[in-house]
């Protein structure tokens, strides 16, 4: 699926302007994956929104707090490993 891309762009999303607010839209997309009964649809929804969250951030401006995209690469792995851990 888009599991690696979707970890980059969390990770990405959590390093620009507003972040706080930003992470908490990420922990509610992630929680309602956690509920949901059809898992792989709701993967594909939550990949969708947080593309959208990840254009609206840049649309906003991401030069501040930006870390190096690959700094970003190398978290995405633990990211994917923890992604539905409670």
């Amino acid at each position: 699926m888009h599991c690696p891309r979707l970890a980059t762009n969390i990770l990405i999303l959590t390093t620009m302007k507003n972040s706080e607010e930003r992470k908490n839209q990420i922990k509610e997309i992630f929680d309602r994956v956690k509920k949901a009964d059809f898992v792989d649809t709701e993967l594909e929804n939550a990949y969708n929104d947080i593309n959208k969250l990840v254009r609206q951030a840049y649309y906003e401006g991401h030069d501040d707090g930006m870390q190096t995209y690959a700094d970003i690469q190398a978290k995405s792995q633990d990211l994917i490993n923890n992604l539905f851990k409670n």
